[in-house]
């Protein structure tokens, strides 16, 4: 099962098109599901089962700076939450305008959304599409972009890998 997982993300590492060593994008991705999209799919899914009005998103812009290495970066998404990419220093980290006409229209999509979920609770946007409740059974996220849609988790198949993995027992309990 573990080759299989290792083929899977290899895969991934060669079909992403960041133009990284390849051993150094498998290493990203699989950290990304480790440390990131499993541990928040799996909380999303535990709020969702009691009840909790729960929203998942990805941010997937992917930044051209750096011949567009970073990728969709950690943290990418606050300067376009808060409405700040004319700020010094966030065309270092998001491009400009010209290298990326894209990301003034992701920007509304994220500032509408998350205002609108701190004001009314319901991540809305006239940019977006309907965003449905998270659901175990659906698992759907929001995917902000140039085309944003709704979409059915596409790392389910691989997260759940990770479930059928033996763990390492916690060093203390």
């Amino acid at each position: 099962m573990v080759d299989k997982l290792i083929a899977v993300y290899k895969e991934l590492a060669r079909s992403d098109g960041l133009g990284w060593n390849p051993d150094d994008a498998v290493w990203n991705i699989l950290r990304t599901d480790l440390d990131w999209r499993r541990t928040l799919r799996d909380l999303a899914a535990f709020h969702a089962g009691i009840g909790a009005s729960v929203y998942r998103y990805e941010f997937a812009f992917r930044t051209p700076v750096d011949g567009g290495v970073p990728g969709a970066a950690h943290s990418l998404d606050i300067p376009f939450v808060f409405g700040n990419l004319d700020q010094p220093g966030m065309a270092e980290r998001t491009g400009d305008d010209a290298a990326s006409p894209a990301r003034r229209k992701v920007a509304a999509q994220c500032t509408q959304a998350w205002g609108s979920f701190v004001r009314d609770g319901r991540p809305e946007s006239e940019h977006l599409p309907q965003r449905p409740r998270y659901e175990r059974d659906r698992q759907e996220i929001t995917v902000p972009g140039s085309e944003p849609m709704v979409v059915t988790d596409p790392h389910v198949r691989r997260l759940d890998v990770w479930k059928k993995l033996p763990t390492i027992p916690p060093l203390s309990s």
